[in-house]
């Protein structure tokens, strides 16, 4: 751990043990991923074949603003808040990583999960045509070291057996349009440079908390002056979009773990995330039931009290249910808890306003014809410094990062898929992509840009089959120098009577990990709790 943050290091730690057991770059499952027949409220939806998108999925905003800008006027509206009707030992507030994390968990306690959206999984959803899949957001995660609490969840849903590993070495990015292997060797520019870099992030496996307080940008001035300029350009792109920030912002000790953990690889599943968040879902339906787990449930009013918690619910359009609980997760961010936790402490609130949250875009394209992967995730260089984005000067770059959807199957599955990310690493990027002309202009510079790339590729762009464009409107915390291991930054998810928090911002790290860890620890708490 870092103070009250996680590290990604320190959480999966990665034994040569763990390693060798969980070797082999395909996973040891062929073919597509086998669960039970879909349903609508699948994280990962199938689709009957290629269409493309007239307007971003993922955020579903329109019904909920009105709701969350005025609870309580909303509830007087539709005849104020009833007397409880329904109750449960546990109830979790959203049914994202965290959610579904927590509920595996709990559910022996039968917990009742209630999720705004139409579908289960947060930002973590994917899609699948024919035998492929593909992510809609994150789309790794660290190697979970061999029987750790984590390698048996996942074993025990049954995803495991569908990763596949990416390590260091096998790191590819695009450098002016042409793939570049082995891009940590650093023989296409300076290898001293880059073994230089490569010892100096073991020390964040151990001590990176003391390195929080300065930027990444302030790190590299003060320790690594002789930095490269593509090593610097993958970092600057990396901390756009893996953390929705610049190197001007984000905290060095979490930055610099997340790439020593990445030394040691990464492990990747068919659809990224989507496929843990779906095989957490299958699970928990056959655990606790169908009817404990449902969408389209707007929490509006969360209130602790004596020992009990009561949790107005919209079920249907202005129809009320108060749902009484013995405890709460409030696996929801902080920005959404804030609204509907009745008398938060003062200062507590402040920490959660303290909080900033940005927004990040997938695109993914699916071919007609399948190509070979040239890796999982390859960066964009072109050997030079980016200019930083901000509200003022339009973003028109196309995307940072490409991952080769069918690269997770071996190359397996059809049709190809190629998923790109663009990430708005500044304030007040959401209003702008809220209009309705956004979708079809961030998609105009993402097949703009696509086309540099059509020669190493191998395409044409008739070869292009969709284009399906997907938003996340706030959905990653702001890592921050000094406020990463701020005592401030752990009151933001004390305890609010029953209600316990559980989700990625509690430790502002954007990151499985982080999701997991925050859930395990109230999971653990409540049970504690029932036991004594």
């Amino acid at each position: 751990m870092i103070g009250n943050k996680i590290d990604r290091r320190d959480f999966h730690k990665l034994t040569v043990t763990s390693l060798l057991t969980m070797s082999g770059l395909a996973s040891s499952v062929k073919g597509a991923p086998v669960y039970r027949a879909t349903s609508p409220q699948d994280p990962i939806a199938k689709l009957s074949g290629l269409s493309s998108t007239a307007e971003f999925t993922g955020d579903e905003p329109d019904p909920n603003h009105e709701r969350f800008w005025n609870v309580d006027g909303y509830i007087q509206k539709c005849g104020g808040v009833p007397a409880a009707s329904e109750s449960h030992n546990v109830v979790i507030v959203g049914g994202g990583l965290s959610g579904l994390i927590a509920g595996y968990h709990l559910k022996k306690m039968k917990p009742l999960i209630l999720e705004q959206a139409s579908q289960f999984g947060g930002n973590s959803k994917g899609e699948t045509i024919n035998s492929s899949y593909y992510s809609l957001g994150p789309a790794y995660i660290s190697i979970p070291e061999a029987n750790s609490a984590s390698h048996r969840m996942l074993n025990d849903i049954g995803v495991l057996k569908y990763a596949r590993m990416e390590t260091a070495a096998d790191k590819e990015v695009f450098l002016n349009g042409k793939v570049l292997p082995n891009f940590w060797s650093g023989q296409h520019e300076d290898i001293k440079v880059f073994a230089k870099m490569k010892q100096l992030l073991k020390g964040f496996e151990s001590n990176a908390s003391s390195f929080n307080q300065m930027t990444v940008n302030q790190w590299i001035q003060r320790h690594f002056p002789q930095i490269t300029t593509t090593l610097y350009e993958y970092f600057q792109y990396y901390a756009w979009s893996s953390f929705g920030a610049t190197l001007d912002e984000v905290a060095a000790g979490e930055f610099f773990s997340w790439q020593a953990s990445e030394q040691h690889g990464v492990m990747v599943f068919p659809g990224g995330n989507s496929l843990i968040t779906q095989f957490l879902y299958q699970n928990l339906v056959a655990s606790v039931g169908p009817t404990q787990m449902r969408t389209k449930s707007a929490v509006l009013k969360v209130t602790a009290g004596n020992g009990y918690v009561d949790v107005v619910v919209e079920e249907s359009l202005n129809k009320l249910k108060t749902i009484r609980a013995k405890f709460v997760v409030m696996a929801a961010p902080k920005f959404v808890a804030k609204r509907i936790i009745t008398s938060i402490p003062a200062a507590q609130l402040q920490s959660m306003n303290n909080i900033e949250y940005r927004s990040f875009m997938v695109g993914n394209v699916t071919l007609r014809r399948n190509i070979p992967s040239k890796g999982y995730d390859l960066y964009c260089l072109k050997k030079e410094i980016p200019k930083t984005p901000s509200a003022a000067m339009p973003f028109t770059k196309g995307f940072t990062d490409v991952i080769f959807a069918n690269w997770a199957q071996a190359d397996k599955s059809s049709p190809c898929t190629l998923t790109f990310y663009k990430s708005f690493p500044y304030q007040g990027a959401r209003q702008f992509l809220l209009n309705p002309f956004a979708h079809n202009k961030h998609r105009d510079f993402m097949l703009t840009e696509l086309q540099n790339y059509y020669p190493e590729l191998g395409i044409t762009a008739a070869d292009i089959g969709s284009v399906r464009m997907t938003l996340w409107g706030h959905s990653v915390p702001v890592c921050r120098a000094q406020q990463a291991s701020s005592p401030q930054l752990a009151l933001a998810s004390q305890p609010v009577g029953n209600i316990l928090f559980a989700n990625q911002d509690n430790f502002i790290s954007p990151s499985y990990e982080s999701a997991e860890t925050s859930a395990v620890a109230v999971a653990m708490q409540i049970l504690k709790s029932f036991r004594s």
